[in-house]
């Protein structure tokens, strides 16, 4: 009986697959592998916040905004300022409507416009002209609920004259540089009323 055992080494190999098992199980792995989704795309990082500064020339331009407060008329278009929001954010409505607010060291418009598009503008540029007018250049950064090829709003020149003179703003749209800006001149016909003063104290 003794010489019918096998040997240690041949039952030690039994319960293991031969080469041929070893290589149909690389193929079908292979197949297997091939047959997985790929992983899905990294969502993509959020912008840092931007930081307030309230010294900064955003913050100082957006004070002189809040001057444009009242009624305004391009031709025959009425167009009106309001300040908003306990002093945080100015409304435009008339031609366009727009919420101007602070960003940081910049100034920023969320802009609506008739179609059903809406854009977010931040400014690239803001200086003092020669005659004492305020000068704004601001770029789209961000935009949503757009149609192809759509020409939406992609920039904006705006120009302020002192001493409640008129408002320029020359709207760039679509993606041609070449484009005439639809520009709308602004003159006040009435000033916001000024803010009445705080209350004062009850006394206890």
């Amino acid at each position: 009986m003794s010489a019918l055992r096998a040997p240690r080494g041949r039952r030690a190999l039994a319960g293991r697959p031969g080469p041929r098992a070893l290589l149909g199980l690389a193929v079908a792995a292979a197949l297997l592998a091939g047959c997985r989704r790929p992983p899905p795309p990294a969502a993509p990082a959020r912008p840092d916040p931007t930081i307030r500064d309230s010294g900064g020339v955003g913050a100082r331009t957006f004070e002189r905004l809040k001057e444009l407060a009242g009624n305004w008329t391009a031709s025959d278009l009425p167009v009106t300022f309001e300040v908003v929001d306990r002093g945080n954010a100015i409304v435009q409505r008339g031609g366009i409507f727009a919420v101007w607010h602070p960003d940081g060291n910049s100034l920023a418009a969320t802009v609506f416009a008739e179609e059903g598009y809406h854009v977010r503008m931040r400014s690239t540029k803001i200086a003092d002209g020669p005659g004492g007018e305020l000068v704004l250049e601001l770029e789209t950064f961000d935009s949503g609920n757009v149609v192809p090829d759509e020409p939406i709003a992609r920039a904006l020149e705006m120009t302020v004259a002192p001493a409640g003179g008129p408002v320029t703003q020359r709207w760039s749209f679509g993606k041609s540089l070449d484009a005439p800006p639809r520009e709308l001149v602004l003159t006040r016909t009435e000033a916001a009323a000024p803010a009445p003063p705080p209350a004062a104290p009850i006394a206890r």
